[in-house]
């Protein structure tokens, strides 16, 4: 009954999908956040909803949405033009990242400084996401190890799907000062705390520019590639790459040389919080009409 619209595999949630939006009234809103559904999967929606609103970073699909929300930089413009109806509303750039409140409420509480002239990087943030499939933060602490830092600071975030955390915590015990956090609710005070960040250009990227923490970024995935490039353009951060292509002499070489330029930091994250506030959220709230029932579909 699904085929006209979505994949074979995607049958039973579907199904679920259905379920949760039939009887009643029609909703205000549906979000769509799934890299799987397009214009057809969307117009099979537009039935239960008044208005559709799509999440997208790709722009290789057309769209059947009356608003779309891309919240990365704008490396090509005019991405979306013929993928979307033509009434679409099209919110582009950072300035929309849907960022949890906690960002900006710290950003406000605690605006970062910077002592002058620029002091050597005491506190090292390693994030590479909750999943991290390629074990990326254990090439990153490898790559630390080979450094002859002795008084850094180093936190190192892991998800609790991380496919090998008896290894990462290994890896931050032969660290001086290195503490592991799993699953930790705290990320927001973690960027804070820190001089500099190891991370991956996610949504990550946007929380990092908020608080204005400066990073070295490696690409974990496919669409994380844009992102990354755009943030080494913009000078908020330093690119390396995908993660399939670097060695641990790569992280080690690329960390020493951001450790050994503490001055670069300052205008590193001057840069970032000019490009992200914390208001994304209010912003694209603010071009939902009669939002009061919401319901997402996200491939989360």
């Amino acid at each position: 009954r699904h085929s006209g619209w979505l994949g074979a595999s995607l049958h039973e949630e579907a199904a679920h999908l259905e379920a949760a939006l039939t009887g009643g009234a029609k909703w205000d809103w549906i979000v769509v956040d799934h890299y799987a559904l397009d214009v057809r999967a969307e117009g099979h929606l537009r039935r239960f909803a008044h208005r559709l609103a799509v999440i997208d970073d790709l722009a290789d699909r057309p769209h059947d949405a009356d608003l779309l929300l891309d919240a990365n930089l704008q490396l090509q413009p005019g991405r979306y033009q013929g993928l979307v109806p033509e009434a679409c509303r099209v919110l582009l750039g950072p300035s929309f990242a849907l960022l949890r409140s906690e960002f900006g409420a710290l950003r406000r509480r605690q605006p970062r400084t910077w002592a002058q002239p620029a002091a050597p990087v005491q506190r090292l943030l390693v994030s590479l996401g909750g999943a991290d499939p390629q074990n990326v933060t254990g090439l990153v602490l490898r790559g630390l190890l080979r450094l002859a830092t002795p008084n850094l600071h180093v936190d190192v975030v892991i998800g609790k799907s991380h496919p090998q955390p008896a290894e990462v915590a290994a890896l931050c015990a032969a660290l001086p000062l290195a503490r592991l956090h799993v699953q930790t609710p705290h990320m927001a005070e973690l960027m804070q705390q820190a001089d500099l960040m190891i991370g991956a250009p996610g949504i990550s990227t946007w929380e990092r520019c908020c608080l204005g923490l400066p990073a070295l970024l490696i690409a974990i995935a496919h669409n994380q590639i844009e992102i990354g490039k755009g943030a080494g353009s913009q000078r908020f951060a330093w690119f390396l790459g995908s993660a399939d292509t670097l060695t641990i002499d790569d992280v080690a070489a690329a960390a020493a040389r951001l450790l050994a330029r503490p001055t670069l930091l300052p205008r590193m994250s001057r840069r970032a919080q000019r490009l992200v506030d914390g208001q994304g959220p209010a912003r694209v709230a603010a071009a939902m009409v009669g939002r009061l029932r919401l319901t997402v579909v996200s491939d989360e």
